[in-house]
């Protein structure tokens, strides 16, 4: 804060308020808050679960297509070449 002041007798009565305001001003603490939107931090925490959630899915039907895959394997008679080269087509997304 600044503060102006005078050295003129006939101001003398209001150089002293003013350092008394300065003073008292200089006295005060501030302590900043942040204010939280409960709306904002429900929906990103959403965002994080749906997140969450497709990449469990995804890994999930990679696991369900491996599975069948391997089925096929075993009854349709398809190559080891041909497993891996499914497997690979359908992880990949």
């Amino acid at each position: 804060m600044i503060t102006c002041i005078s050295a003129c007798p006939q101001l003398l009565g209001e150089t002293i308020n003013t350092l008394r305001f300065s003073q008292k001003a200089k006295c005060i603490k501030n302590k900043p808050v942040i204010n939280h939107d409960t709306k904002s931090k429900l929906i990103l925490d959403l965002r994080e679960n749906v997140i969450k959630l497709q990449q469990e899915l995804s890994s999930l039907k990679c696991e369900s297509r491996e599975a069948t895959v391997t089925e096929q394997n075993l009854f349709g008679g398809n190559s080891k070449e041909d497993v891996y080269y499914y497997l690979d087509m359908f992880c990949t997304e």
